[in-house]
């Protein structure tokens, strides 16, 4: 399975072209946490991985930060912690990725071959870390 990545906006905001490789579990500064919408444990990862039943979507993450989810007619909203790595890697994919419901996690994959791992939480069960209670 190759790392997941982590692109990084460009100054003026403008998504990062070039997607740097990190390891699974790491791309926020600080977050130790291996709880939903947090760090993906490499364990999550490689069952997510196995998964031969993802769901193709399309994704965009909105003004709020939510990960916004679509699949034929419906619209379901997730978080993360590092919504600025999910609009990058979304932005990457023209929007397309692979949910793997069962694990929580959406993949999106790059055109150079990478893909991102991301664990999503319902909003309603989401609890923010010290990364993004400091990001503004």
């Amino acid at each position: 399975m190759s790392d997941d990545f982590h692109a990084t906006p460009e100054p003026d905001g403008t998504p990062a072209k070039e997607v740097a490789v990190v390891r699974i579990g790491s791309g926020v500064p600080g977050c130790r946490l291996y709880q939903s919408g947090h760090v993906v444990h490499w364990i999550h990862a490689r069952k997510a991985f196995e998964d031969k039943h993802p769901v193709e979507v399309t994704a965009n993450v909105d003004d709020d930060d939510q990960i916004v989810i679509t699949k034929d007619d419906e619209v379901f909203r997730f978080r993360n912690h590092n919504p600025d790595a999910v609009a990058a890697a979304l932005f990457l994919s023209d929007g397309q990725a692979w949910w793997k419901t069962r694990w929580g996690i959406l993949e999106v994959r790059s055109p150079e071959g990478g893909h991102a791992y991301f664990n999503i939480a319902d909003p309603s069960i989401w609890n923010p870390c010290d990364y993004l209670r400091n990001r503004r």
